[in-house]
């Protein structure tokens, strides 16, 4: 008798759950094989130099892209290691930085549709509210309907819920109860907003009832 594995099992679960966003996975480019192993996440912080400062991702490589000075190998380093790694390179650029380097413990949920950064976003516990999440997500596009986001939430091995967000409340008229709180695996959909076609104006709905039978006057 054939047996599925588990692979395919959740293949099929996030095929059933897909009709509830048409393309949204597509759209988003989203991986949702599974909860995967996270990678090793490296935080640093540079005092007075947030420019600097963030949670970066280890690669296959062992390296994490640190966008001021390159690349810089982690792998098998302590974390005074790598601080000593990053101080010596940034003294290049800042006198004597400040510098502190730490092994962070991060999740990871989606984000798709109208933002500027769709797909996996990582953040730590603390941040795993709709408005941190949306910053890592460098924040929705002109073309969001912020009224109409919402989470997709996995209750059950076979069903998603939707929880509605209203975006335009939280981030326009800062109301915190639409700040909802994430659970790692959700996935914040923002839609785009619905463009009316124009309605057909015809000549007489301006000029009037009394167009007809009249010509021009020469």
């Amino acid at each position: 008798m054939f047996r599925p594995n588990g692979y395919l099992i959740k293949l099929l679960i996030v095929s059933a759950c897909v009709w509830l966003t048409p393309g949204l996975v597509h759209a988003a480019g989203l991986d949702l094989s599974g909860q995967e192993k996270e990678p090793r996440v490296i935080s640093i912080q540079v005092e007075r130099h947030p420019e600097v400062s963030g949670d970066y991702l280890v690669d296959e490589s062992g390296r994490i892209k640190y966008e001021f000075v390159g690349d810089i190998l982690v792998q098998q380093k302590s974390a005074a290691e790598i601080k000593a790694d990053v101080h010596r390179r940034l003294s290049e650029y800042i006198i004597d930085p400040k510098v502190q380097v730490s092994f962070a413990d991060m999740q990871f949920v989606y984000v798709a549709g109208e933002v500027a950064r769709p797909g996996k976003t990582y953040v730590d516990d603390a941040s795993l509210h709709v408005r941190d999440v949306l910053i890592k997500a460098e924040l929705p596009l002109l073309s969001a309907d912020l009224e109409k986001a919402y989470i997709l939430r996995l209750i059950s091995e076979d069903k998603r819920e939707r929880v509605r967000v209203d975006l335009k409340k939280l981030l326009i008229k800062g109301d915190l109860r639409e700040n909802k709180r994430m659970i790692p695996g959700d996935i914040l959909y923002v839609p785009a907003r619905k463009i009316e076609a124009p309605s057909q104006i015809s000549l007489e709905s301006i000029m009037g009832d009394g167009l007809e039978g009249s010509s021009p006057k020469l």
